[in-house]
């Protein structure tokens, strides 16, 4: 990796690990620029004060955290700003630019645990049934949002679904989940019927004489993208007569929370979601504790 400097200081080792974030890690451009953003900002406090990365300790990483707070950055915002901290520091040290990483035992603004929200089975169902457009982008869009629900599919896994993936005899399909890894996800019988019939009576008239790959398509024949998942799941709400501010992500909570309400144990749930660590899943057991409360009066022998 470069040693070189310029006018800016340690902007060739910030430009290598952005290199690395989009050739190594798979991450989107978003998470990207949000990453480059905050090493931006952490190398400007560390020139400012005349410090060197090669000779960068602890303490300058908690007064950089010092310097956030005080100056009215919120826990969250510090709190991800570590993180993209601490992968720099950490690709720095992979490349042995440096010996030591002066961020590992900086620890993270305390957080509020958020309990996520979710629809109801009802309002889920509504949503799902509202959808009667038999043209090629009604198809679409009760196949999209099916697959949603049925997956738990973050939005973007969606957009990248290849078609050719799909194995609607057996029910599942693989996608390509944060950091590209491979995983399963499973569909029942009415997103894979929805699916089929998008693939024979509207896919084919979206995708023109040069189809791409990706599912879901355009009106263009181009994939969709995330933008396009949002507006099609708001529009869909608002049509369905649901108050509350729906969102693609909230069908993804829908479905742990129903899973896990309907008898999912919490590490099937983890392999679903792709989440890397069971804490992640965890937040869904404190969404409906009166369902738990029940089931431990009703299996444990000294309720």
């Amino acid at each position: 990796m470069s040693d070189v400097k310029n006018k800016s200081g340690h902007r060739a080792e910030l430009a290598d690990f952005v290199s690395m974030l989009q050739a190594e890690a798979g991450l989107g451009k978003l998470t990207v620029s949000a990453y480059k953003s905050d090493v931006e900002r952490f190398l400007g406090f560390f020139e400012k004060a005349g410090i060197g990365l090669k000779d960068a300790a602890q303490d300058n990483v908690l007064d950089f955290l010092a310097h956030l707070k005080s100056s009215g950055i919120s826990n969250v915002s510090r709190a991800r700003m570590l993180v993209s901290v601490r992968s720099f520091f950490k690709f720095l040290r992979r490349e042995k630019y440096i010996e030591t990483d002066p961020s590992y035992l900086a620890k993270s603004p305390k957080l509020p645990e958020r309990i996520p929200d979710a629809l109801d089975l009802a309002e889920v169902e509504r949503m799902l049934s509202v959808i009667h457009d038999p043209s090629a982008l009604g198809l679409r869009n009760k196949a999209l949002l099916e697959t949603l629900y049925a997956t738990g599919a973050r939005a973007s896994e969606v957009c990248g679904l290849i078609a050719a993936n799909l194995h609607l005899d057996h029910k599942f399909f693989q996608v390509f989940g944060k950091g590209n890894k491979e995983r399963i996800v499973f569909i029942g019988d009415k997103a894979r019927d929805a699916i089929a019939e998008y693939l024979e009576h509207g896919r084919t008239k979206l995708a023109g004489k040069f189809p791409r790959p990706e599912l879901f398509l355009s009106t263009r024949g181009n994939p969709l993208v995330r933008q396009d998942v949002w507006r099609i799941v708001k529009d869909v709400a608002e049509k369905a007569g649901i108050k509350k501010r729906v969102y693609p992500h909230l069908l993804r909570h829908s479905f742990a929370t129903h899973m896990l309400k309907n008898g999912a144990d919490i590490r099937t749930l983890q392999t679903l979601l792709g989440h890397e660590t069971i804490a992640t899943t965890q937040v869904y057991t404190k969404v409906d504790g009166s369902h738990l409360k029940d089931i431990h009066r009703r299996f444990h022998p000294r309720s």
